[in-house]
Parts: C-alpha cells; structure tokens; sequence
C-alpha cells in the first residue's frame, strides 16, 4: 500500500475480503490504479465483463464489471486523470452477502 494512502477493508466469514475502499486523497489517480491492481490483481477479478461512467455535476464514477468483482472508481471532471478522487472493490461472494442479478449492469 503507498504511504499517503489509506484503505478500509470489509471481512466475511473466516476472514473472507468481501470488499475494498480507498478514499481520495492527495496521490495521482495513477498511484491508485497501481495500489488497485496490487490488491486486486486481474486474476482475482475474472474476466472483464462491461465498463460504465455515470457524471453527476462535478464528479461521477467508472465502474467496471468483473466475473468476480465490481470496481468503481470515483471521478472528478476537472482533474480527471491526474487525482485520486477514491475508489472501492466489492468482491461478488455468496458469504458477504452478494446476490447475483441485482445489478442490470453485472452480466456477461
């Protein structure tokens, strides 16, 4: 994990990670997709399913469908590429409480 980041983690049963948070902080956006893929490396995602970006006055979110996971990344439209504006991970397991199909947005 950098050192000017901070992340919240939510357990399961037997110490399952059912999801992530990093919150924004001052690090480049560019330092949290490098701490994300750490974290949640693609193998533990699955294969890639869709990606969606929804804005809402100054900011928004992308969110990216996984077969095992949902990655949402929060975004601000003035510096888009160069602030880490925060992000989550959600890994889609039965023991966390994940229920497949409440989610349009989560299919193949």
């Amino acid at each position: 994990m950098a050192p000017n980041m901070e992340m919240i983690v939510t357990y399961g049963p037997g110490n399952l990670v059912c999801s992530l948070k990093i919150p924004p902080t001052a690090a480049p956006a560019e330092e949290l997709r490098r701490v994300l893929e750490e974290v949640a490396p693609p193998a533990t995602l699955g294969k890639k399913w869709n990606e969606m970006e929804i804005f809402y006055g100054l900011g928004g979110d992308r969110n990216t469908y996984y077969e095992r996971a949902i990655v949402t990344e929060q975004l601000l439209t003035a510096h888009r590429e160069d602030r880490n504006a925060g992000a989550s991970v959600v890994f889609k397991e039965k023991a966390c409480g994940w229920k497949p199909g409440n989610d349009i947005f989560d299919t193949p």
